[in-house]
């Protein structure tokens, strides 16, 4: 069966979560992502928590790709990831901006070895600014784009986003560029640098008008509760649930359910913690009212439409046996997207790259082993 992005090459070179969770996407759906690491591995590997020595982050984020360990600090091993360029649709690196050019391999580079190529950087602060060289994680970027300020306090002191929003982000946003630069090379015939920040991607969901100071201060002046809306967190009895009833019909249908003319937040807080979990579930949605019990985790996980929606996935993994991890969550109803292999072991398809794309002989790549360059 084809694949969405069947015939699509991508090298890539990124490293812990944001880059390779993008490529990770791009191979779920299909594209041949050869995933180049340093002969020691990339440090994720090592990240826990292990599963059969195996660390659980990486299995995840490079599922479907293969593997090839490559020494970039040798000058014959970055001349060999030109000859692979030259093969390549798509170069990807998640390093501090800079990095790539001293390694030789920069943008300016590699587009005069093949110009239509399509060459993807992440980083925290983008590849100028005045902060463009300061490195950056997850938290990094909660912090300097606001994200953090908005979710609540906890012992007196901000509270981050418990995932990892910072690296998720930026990946799906890098995601989107890919395929928006592949589609723009079918068309136009040419290739282009995509400079995807981490801080820009967090600041760019804050599009709430009550999050957002620039909706604020032009669309609404000052932000006060609306009374004809209801969207919050409420107690029950035996746990939490959500509400939401924007003003219209929805609201109208709430107030019916409460039997009151007038209905505020004060009033639901009431009413709810007046009955359980499951009754205000079932009331709510017998009267197609938007609602949700709080689950955690693993109850999301165990929640019958979760099962029939597949949203786990079990891969089989050499070392770490059976491993569930999220799936893919979009359905493609001619293409069908799938977990088809697991995480490659460091440099598994090192010959086989080198051989296939390169026509590199086999005493050629002993000797590569040999000298330490692959």
């Amino acid at each position: 069966m084809a694949r969405l992005l069947e015939n699509v090459r991508i090298l890539d070179l990124s490293q812990y979560e944001a880059g390779p969770y993008a490529t990770m996407l791009l191979a779920d759906m299909g594209a041949e992502v050869i995933k180049i690491e340093p002969l020691w591995g990339e440090a994720l590997r090592a990240a826990p928590p292990l599963i059969g020595g195996e660390s659980a982050f990486f299995m995840f984020y490079n599922r479907n790709k293969k593997g090839m360990a490559l020494n970039l600090k040798d000058p014959r091993g970055v001349e060999i990831f030109k000859e692979l360029v030259r093969h390549a649709d798509v170069v990807f690196e998640n390093f501090t901006p800079g990095v790539m050019d001293n390694l030789g391999i920069g943008y300016e580079t590699l587009k005069e070895i093949k110009p239509d190529l399509i060459f993807v950087s992440v980083s925290g602060f983008g590849q100028d600014g005045p902060y463009s060289k300061r490195p950056s994680f997850d938290l990094i970027a909660q912090a300097m784009s606001g994200i953090i300020s908005l979710t609540g306090e906890r012992i007196g002191q901000p509270v981050p986003v418990a995932d990892y929003i910072g690296d998720s982000v930026p990946a799906l946003y890098a995601t989107i560029a890919v395929l928006s630069a592949l589609y723009h090379r079918k068309v136009a015939g040419e290739g282009q640098r995509v400079d995807v920040a981490q801080v820009d991607t967090l600041f760019s969901i804050l599009v709430s008008p009550t999050t957002f100071p620039a909706n604020r201060r032009t669309a609404y002046g000052t932000v006060q509760s609306h009374p004809t809306v209801i969207y919050d967190m409420y107690r029950a009895m035996d746990g939490h649930v959500v509400i939401c009833a924007p003003m219209g019909n929805i609201f109208d249908r709430l107030k019916k359910v409460l039997g009151m003319e007038d209905v505020d937040h004060e009033k639901v807080k009431q009413w709810a913690s007046e009955r359980t979990v499951d009754e205000i579930v079932k009331t709510l949605v017998d009267a197609k009212v938007p609602v949700a019990p709080v689950l955690d985790i693993e109850n999301s996980l165990e929640n019958a439409h979760a099962k029939a929606r597949e949203i786990v996935a079990t891969v089989n993994h050499p070392q770490a046996g059976s491993v569930k991890m999220p799936n893919f969550p979009v359905k493609f109803s001619k293409t069908p997207v799938k977990v088809r292999s697991p995480s490659p072991s460091l440099g598994q398809h090192t010959e086989e790259t080198l051989s296939s794309l390169l026509n590199y002989s086999k005493e050629q790549i002993a000797r590569l082993r040999e000298e330490r360059i692959i």
